[in-house]
């Protein structure tokens, strides 16, 4: 998200860079989340586990900026259509010759 997604594919589609991109998503920020329990695990903050300012929820819609700028964009939410959503990606990456991205939903 803090790599600014929508110019990393418009850099993608315009040089043509056929790039695979898998965000493991947990709908947080991991750093943020840390740094909090390291300093205020005692305090307010550390109350929901440090979700304080690390909760990203709702996540964007990151396979649909992939897809808005040409690339192959797909939500995986289930364990058992990641080897077919791989599959695809791969196909777009090689055979296709354009960028795919895989957002793939993880438990936190």
């Amino acid at each position: 998200m803090f790599t600014n997604p929508t110019v990393c594919h418009w850099v993608a589609d315009a040089f043509k860079l056929s790039v695979l991109t898998i965000v493991f998503n947990n709908s947080r920020y991991g750093a943020v989340r840390g740094a909090t329990l390291s300093m205020f695990k005692d305090g307010v903050a550390g109350e929901n586990d440090g979700r304080f300012m690390a909760d990203l929820d709702p996540s964007p819609d990151f396979a649909a900026i992939a897809r808005a700028q040409g690339a192959h964009g797909e939500r995986v939410e289930r364990p058992e259509d990641l080897v077919r959503a791989l599959t695809d990606a791969k196909h777009a990456v090689v055979n296709d010759g354009r960028p795919a991205l895989l957002d793939v939903i993880t438990p936190y």
